[in-house]
């Protein structure tokens, strides 16, 4: 995607949060996610992955609608799951695009409470996300995207056997993951939930 494409096609809030020009990853990587393939998007840290899996998930879902999420978004700890809600609000704040943060530090009953409400966007850390759905409080029947950012540091951390489980109850939906490594424990962790994945992968500098 060019320059001049990704001005275009950019969400009017996010123009005005500041993020008006495209970094690399988002020029190699957008083409492929509007065409709906699954991928690993490899790029050092503060290349724009954050912002990449933002916007790709506001302009497909544009609008709330139903109660179950239809974007789960796993993230690697509490901080990057704050920092995500809040740079998610922030792009849409014109919109009615809904969101649920999920990570220990809250009460679990009240979190499940929120997603029976209704959302349209879960960014969760894969422990609390886990308990939830063990315990049926989220339904993710629904979903039309399943992303991991911070890839290589949730398998590191040991939350293999999360996406695994995650992955036998998913419906068929887009999947995206998004990583500063494509590691041999990553691969291992993620070629069933995406054998024909495409991959882009950004150097430093």
């Amino acid at each position: 995607m060019s320059p001049e494409k990704f001005n275009l096609t950019i969400p009017d809030a996010i123009k005005r949060a500041g993020f008006d020009s495209p970094t690399p990853i988002q020029i190699q990587t957008l083409s492929i996610i509007n065409s709906g393939a699954d991928l690993y998007a490899i790029a050092p840290e503060d290349s724009g992955k954050s912002i990449t899996i933002l916007m790709t998930v506001i302009r497909k879902l544009k609008t709330a609608y139903e109660k179950a999420p239809r974007a789960l978004i796993l993230v690697a700890d509490k901080e990057k799951a704050i920092a995500m809600e809040r740079l998610f609000c922030r792009f849409t704040e014109d919109g009615d695009l809904r969101s649920d943060c999920i990570h220990d530090s809250k009460d679990i009953q009240d979190q499940i409470d929120d997603l029976y409400e209704g959302t349209d966007v879960v960014i969760a850390t894969p422990k609390r996300l886990h308990t939830i759905f063990l315990q049926n409080g989220i339904n993710i029947n629904k979903l039309q995207m399943f992303i991991v950012d911070d890839a290589s540091i949730i398998i590191k951390n040991g939350h293999k056997v999360v996406i695994h489980r995650l992955h036998e109850s998913l419906p068929r939906c887009q999947k995206l993951v998004f990583t500063e490594a494509l590691t041999p424990r990553l691969v291992e962790a993620t070629h069933d939930l995406m054998p024909f994945a495409k991959v882009v992968k950004i150097d430093e500098g």
